[in-house]
């Protein structure tokens, strides 16, 4: 039997988005403090979720683009260890100083960066939203926390209802597949067989690649769209930071992408 080969990521890489993982935590604690939201009531957040609106859209978000500066700089920091590209860093520190940190954080949150980025001369403007969805994190993760944080039985949608996002992967646990956010880590009931992309429930057009001798791991594909996601057992989960489970797991995309497979949204940067 063919074994399949568990490519891991860079040990360099791993190790920038571990440092940086203390970043967020750090930024986590100090947003938390200081972070206020006039969230919906219980029954208002279900009537809410049945319009299909997400909850960033909704509730009134008191917060301190400071600590989203100082995070931002600190993950610049530490990507200029890991990194020989120092140009483009300098260009963004340079960058962040001139830029109004209010309108980056509000751009980061909604993740939507075509005006920030169409207002400055930056050489590489794709470093402004990776760098932002980076330091954006702790202020979403606080909110998810702040909103309940996880399994919205109400919510049937393939994107976050807390703050809009698409989903990193899948997991399941006790028969019930949930979807996982990675921008706020908040996780949502999904039907087991339904595509996350174009959300077709055709049994026909779903599937799994599965892995040989690696267990409690696999892709869910979907032939009509030609999309897919990973999927986790909850127990074989042993990151705690879901970004570097991605990354761990990099063998799953690479049977996915030879069997001309996409993925919608990658968290991946080593697929990008």
């Amino acid at each position: 039997m063919n074994m399949t080969v568990k490519f891991q990521a860079p040990d360099n890489l791993v190790a920038f988005y571990r440092e940086i993982a203390k970043s967020q935590a750090w930024a986590q604690l100090s947003i938390n403090k200081k972070f206020e939201t006039k969230l919906l009531s219980q029954d208002k957040n279900k009537k809410h979720f049945e319009r299909k609106s997400v909850l960033l859209d909704k509730i009134i978000i008191d917060t301190d683009e400071k600590v989203f500066g100082e995070v931002f700089k600190e993950i610049l920091h530490s990507a200029s260890k890991f990194t020989d590209n120092s140009d483009n860093l300098k260009d963004l520190l340079a960058w962040s100083k001139e830029v109004d940190m209010g309108a980056y954080l509000h751009a980061a949150l909604q993740g939507d960066y075509q005006e920030i980025i169409s207002k400055n001369g930056i050489s590489s403007p794709e470093s402004i939203s990776y760098f932002g969805e980076l330091a954006v994190r702790p202020y979403l993760r606080v909110m998810s926390n702040k909103a309940g944080g996880h399994h919205h039985h109400e919510w049937k949608e393939s994107f976050c209802p807390i703050c809009g996002r698409k989903a990193a992967f899948s997991v399941l646990e006790n028969d019930c597949r949930t979807l996982v956010c990675i921008g706020c880590y908040t996780e949502w009931v999904y039907p087991y067989l339904k595509c996350s992309t174009c959300e077709t429930l055709d049994h026909s057009n779903l599937g799994f690649l599965i892995p040989e001798g690696i267990e409690g791991e696999k892709v869910f594909i979907c032939k009509e769209c030609c999309s897919y996601i990973k999927m986790f057992d909850r127990e074989v989960l042993q990151e705690s930071d879901l970004q570097l489970a991605d990354l761990n797991t990099l063998y799953l995309d690479l049977l996915a992408i030879s069997k001309d497979y996409y993925r919608e949204d990658s968290i991946n940067p080593l697929i990008n």
